[in-house]
């Protein structure tokens, strides 16, 4: 792993939080201050690889289908999932080139979040849902902080973001199954993780064959990370004040909006890996406590005592509580409208 470089004439950028950080790249404007390489070919462990499964939409009974959908999770454990893939410096460099997340942040979160919902819940519209995400991508291109071309699609990149999925949805296996997870159950998750990939056209060599083999892939990943890259404080702030929504005026959103962005800096610290933490530590200046922690562990049994009681049609978006009561009563059905 390389490490960070700074350069002699960076600048620096204070957070609203007092903590400094070298200078940091803003949409419009080429970063100067670190290049943060990371491992272009990055190990992916092999154990007897076996030939790709036939790839199926996920249904009922799956763990996808359970959770995928479930707001409690996206409430808790989604935001620390999309913050990580804003670590990878190839990935974050292409956001901050070419995403519409700084102009249009809710705009961007709801497309998002309906084309996940139908790559879990679309059937065989999951297929053409990864295709469009794939040609969105194609035309995203540029320069690295080390100067170097990068493509969206690369392989590497590609696949750390298909990969963050899975701390969205094991911590959500075991904070809300009603069945004892077991490293089975782990195993099964994955298998529909893999599946996943496989739909979004993650590349084959990308996808670790077995649990423990993608377990020690991430473990490589998240030390990778630890560099950081010149954007991190950039990227990190966008949570920490969430903007206006549309048609509500700056003056009288202001307050609720430097709540949410402390509750959202909450979730992805409780929640993430431990390297957020750190990140947060370093580049936000926001710093883990034992109070935090015991908020964090009570929101989460608060979530278990309430979950059971709120109706399936409200813990659903519209679209995906259709898909999920269409499969119900036709299997073959299973898909968002």
């Amino acid at each position: 792993m390389h490490a960070c470089i700074r350069n002699s004439d960076a600048g620096v950028h204070q957070n609203r939080f007092g903590g400094t950080r070298h200078v940091v790249h803003r949409p419009g404007q080429r970063s100067s201050a670190m290049t943060c390489p990371i491992n272009s070919q990055v190990h992916i462990p092999v154990t007897a690889r076996s030939e790709a499964r036939p790839i199926r939409p996920f249904g009922p009974g799956t763990h996808l289908w359970e959770w995928g959908g479930d707001m409690r999770v996206w409430l808790i454990y989604g935001a620390a999932a999309f913050v990580l893939q804003g670590t990878h410096p190839i990935v974050a460099k292409g956001v901050f080139d070419h995403s519409t997340v700084f102009t249009d942040p809710y705009g961007r979160g709801i497309r998002s979040f309906e084309a996940t919902q139908r790559w879990i819940y679309g059937g065989e519209q999951a297929y053409d849902e990864a295709r469009k995400l794939r040609d969105i991508h194609r035309t995203i291109q540029g320069s690295d902080y080390e100067g170097k071309r990068y493509h969206a699609l690369n392989a590497e990149p590609y696949a750390w973001v298909w990969a963050t999925g899975w701390f969205t949805f094991l911590p959500a296996v075991r904070s809300f199954s009603r069945e004892p997870v077991t490293r089975e159950t782990e195993r099964q998750l994955y298998t529909e993780m893999q599946d996943l990939g496989r739909i979004l056209g993650v590349a084959e060599r990308m996808i670790p064959d077995t649990l423990e083999d993608f377990e020690a892939y991430l473990a490589g990943m998240l030390e990778q990370l630890r560099a950081g890259h010149p954007d991190m404080a950039a990227g990190l702030e966008v949570f920490s004040v969430i903007p206006a929504p549309p048609y509500v005026p700056r003056a009288l959103w202001s307050p609720v909006g430097r709540v949410a962005g402390g509750f959202a800096l909450f979730v992805i610290a409780a929640y993430g890996p431990p390297l957020l933490r750190d990140l947060l530590g370093e580049y936000a200046g926001y710093t883990w406590t034992r109070r935090r922690q015991w908020k964090a562990d009570a929101l989460v049994r608060s979530v278990q005592i309430v979950g059971p009681f709120i109706p399936e049609r409200l813990r659903y978006v519209p679209s995906t509580y259709r898909a999920r009561r269409r499969a119900r009563r036709t299997p073959s059905l299973t898909m968002v409208r």
